[in-house]
């Protein structure tokens, strides 16, 4: 995490910025494995990881 995206906000900015980061990687995962014809259940994924940004936004 670039120094100028921590330095002087608020620790929920903070949680965002790394949340967001994490979605942008599974997108990157989800298509790649599709791309190499991996089964990806990926409505699931989704729905677990909607519980997790909240709670870790809640957190």
């Amino acid at each position: 995490m670039p120094r100028s995206r921590w330095e002087g906000i608020t620790a929920i900015d903070i949680r965002k910025y790394l949340i967001n980061q994490l979605n942008n990687a599974l997108e990157l995962m989800v298509k790649r494995l599709k791309k190499e014809k991996y089964v990806v259940n990926d409505i699931e994924l989704w729905t677990d990881f909607a519980k997790v940004k909240e709670e870790f936004l809640l957190s």
